[in-house]
């Protein structure tokens, strides 16, 4: 055995998070949040300005707005409630 540190350490104490909560938003709060967002005079210029793929997620991690680029990234399909790297 060698002094030197582990290659793979565990992180501290205040760095540890608990996994994601997989509950997803209700269709009706989703539809209310998309909503929202779709009204902001904020929201719509940076998502209209922004070169690059933007997403807008609720606190369940679900898509709630989403810019052009994303269009080009994922094609036609519609992203709108689900989570980012999920087909579902």
């Amino acid at each position: 055995m060698t002094d030197e540190a582990p290659r793979f350490e565990r992180l501290p104490v205040g760095r540890r998070h608990a996994l994601p909560d997989p509950v997803r938003a209700t269709a009706e709060r989703l539809r209310r949040e998309i909503e929202a967002v779709s009204q902001s005079p904020v929201v719509t210029a940076v998502l209209d300005v922004a070169d690059a793929v933007l997403l807008v997620l609720n606190p369940e991690r679900q898509i709630v707005a989403f810019n052009s680029r994303v269009r080009q990234v994922n094609g036609p399909e519609d992203v709108l409630g689900l989570r980012p790297g999920s087909g579902a």
